[in-house]
């Protein structure tokens, strides 16, 4: 139960911040923009690590016991959570329902592993008690090639161990999902204080991911135009710009660097070989999102009353102008 995890820091999370996103949201058309993979991170900051690596901090904020990351494959989670628990020093507890099976069966069984979890959670602190592909422990319906794992094995027990921890406990419920519809909106809503919907890698943050990624290589011209890149790569993954580049960048391409500069085509013939993240699967993890996690509808709401005084005083300013006029 209790794992090793590589040392990453949390600039690992590479992204750009939505710079013009209080700009946007004036305009109709955007209504309520993204954040970028930067705000995630600050977010991750200060929901995550900051408490769990200050005591202080954890005892006089407002207590946070468990947070849910909530994104599409390959857009982070894993390594947000090793981030986590680097930055903090923690003991990570996996507790997710691919690791406990067989390990602990029955009513017996699971009492001692919530009984051993939480108490060894609070000996060890900070401790990060991590839930991955936490939308199977709530799934509506259990597929029958993963019934013989039993993946709701905790799924009563999980939100009893989340209340338990107090404001002198240094413990996190850090829990990773990519397709949270599969489960019961309001029972995977609620066992989280704190949802973080991580979006696909908008034009800001692939930008810098490809100048980073390109730039380590001393043969690459440092006016190379790979904007080109970032607009036919649009919704791919970190992970998935990595594979293209790395089967461009052979060791054999590297050395032609000098008489055969590089350019955008090459990269576009590998970039076939991936899968973007679609318009409709963003789409439909942001419409599950603003639907169960109780502040993005207080947002939506906000959003929509500032939408309609806007609105309100367009009119009102139309109607001035045109008596002027008469």
């Amino acid at each position: 139960i209790i794992k090793k995890y590589p040392y990453t820091k949390v600039e690992a999370f590479l992204g750009d911040f939505s710079w013009n996103n209080h700009e946007l949201q004036k305009d109709p058309f955007y209504q309520d923009p993204l954040p970028g993979l930067g705000d995630v991170r600050q977010v991750v900051k200060e929901y995550c690590i900051l408490p769990l690596g200050s005591q202080v901090v954890h005892q006089t904020a407002p207590l946070i016991r468990s947070v849910l990351l909530s994104g599409a494959a390959e857009c982070g989670h894993q390594l947000l959570v090793n981030a986590v628990c680097t930055e903090a020093g923690a003991v990570l507890f996996d507790v997710s329902p691919s690791n406990i099976v067989g390990k602990y069966t029955g009513g017996k069984g699971k009492k001692m592993l919530v009984h051993l979890v939480s108490k060894m959670s609070r000996i060890l602190q900070p401790s990060v008690v991590f839930v991955g592909e936490a939308e199977k422990m709530f799934y509506k319906k259990v597929p029958k090639p993963e019934r013989a794992m039993n993946p709701k094995f905790l799924k009563t027990s999980l939100p009893k161990m989340v209340k338990e921890v107090k404001p002198e406990d240094q413990i996190l419920y850090l829990g990773t999902c990519e397709m949270p519809w599969l489960s019961t909106g309001k029972a995977l809503a609620k066992a989280y204080n704190k949802i973080i919907l991580i979006p696909r890698p908008d034009y800001g943050s692939s930008s810098k991911y490809w100048f980073e990624k390109l730039m380590t290589y001393h043969g690459v011209d440092r006016d190379f135009l790979y904007t080109s890149l970032v607009d036919s790569c649009r919704g791919f993954s970190f992970p998935a710009i990595d594979r293209i580049i790395s089967r461009v960048m052979t060791p054999r391409r590297i050395i032609a660097l000098k008489y055969r500069p590089l350019h955008p085509t090459e990269f576009l013939k590998e970039s076939f070989e991936e899968s973007p993240v679609t318009d409709e699967l963003q789409q439909k993890m942001v419409t599950w999102y603003n639907k169960f996690y109780p502040l993005a509808k207080k947002r939506t709401e906000k959003m929509t009353e500032e939408a309609e005084l806007r609105q309100k005083l367009a009119a009102a300013e139309e109607k001035r102008n045109q008596r002027k006029k008469k």
